[in-house]
């Protein structure tokens, strides 16, 4: 049972990396599982709607059960496969890698990220990983509007240090979020990890809450590399772009 369950997450984590669709033969080489042990498990999942037969015959991406369940509370459908080619298009523009983050309970999730295939040096693949709010880009923007009595209850438990770079001290945060409602967006230096920089812009949903966070991030060594201010102004205008496709309060860039 416990290899069937491990199969079957290697098999969905595989098929989230491709919301363009990837077939039988493409996940059995990136999960190393036989051919017959992906599709026996496919028509399964398939049955359950937990991944979908691409009309185009581009072979499976992941179904509306699954999507369902990972984002309830936003009834966007599918996040992943919406966001995507805006992610792609920044990433050509930059020459760096692009996430994508959605707030959960207790954490950030980052749930998708493309690759740029123009650095020599890459950052790690992120997606499926779950990070502290107050030592990442994207999960400062979210925290930065929150309601008051949710953040206070946040500041008050201790905050861990992941880097020399981390900041915890309440009232250093407390400013830090201030301009980041100022300025719609966040730039993060070696907080979460040294030697890397990350930017963050918000998307909106209609209460005018960041339901998801698009991130740039790379090596300190070359990004931003003094060009904070035309990345800046990239990446909200992308996450403008979002937020009024997924019929969010474009207001809210104002």
């Amino acid at each position: 049972m416990a290899r069937a369950v491990t199969r079957t997450f290697d098999i969905l984590e595989t098929i989230s990396h491709h919301p363009e669709g990837i077939g039988v033969n493409e996940i059995a080489r990136q999960t190393d599982l036989h051919k017959s042990t992906v599709s026996r498990l496919l028509i399964t999942l398939e049955n359950l709607d937990v991944v979908e037969r691409r009309d185009d015959g581009a072979g499976f991406s992941i179904g509306s059960k699954l999507q369902q369940i990972a984002f309830p509370e936003n009834g966007i459908v599918d996040l992943v496969s919406i966001t995507r080619p805006f992610l792609q298009n920044l990433c050509s523009q930059i020459g760096e890698d692009i996430g994508l983050a959605v707030a959960k309970e207790k954490d950030v999730l980052y749930v998708t990220q493309v690759q740029s295939e123009q650095q020599a040096v890459q950052v790690p693949d992120w997606s499926g990983s779950r990070f502290a709010y107050h030592v990442t880009s994207s999960g400062k923007l979210m925290m930065a509007y929150w309601p008051e009595a949710k953040l206070e209850a946040y500041l008050k438990r201790p905050l861990e240090k992941f880097s020399e770079g981390s900041v915890t001290d309440p009232g250093e945060l407390i400013v830090a979020l201030d301009e980041i409602r100022q300025q719609k967006c966040d730039w993060t230096k070696g907080e979460f990890a040294e030697g890397f920089s990350a930017v963050s812009a918000p998307i909106f949903n209609s209460n005018g809450q960041v339901q998801a966070a698009i991130n740039i991030y790379a090596p300190t060594f070359r990004f931003p590399a003094g060009k904070e201010k035309e990345i800046t102004h990239l990446i909200l205008s992308v996450s403008r772009q979002l937020t009024e496709k997924l019929g969010g309060d474009v207001g809210m860039f104002e």
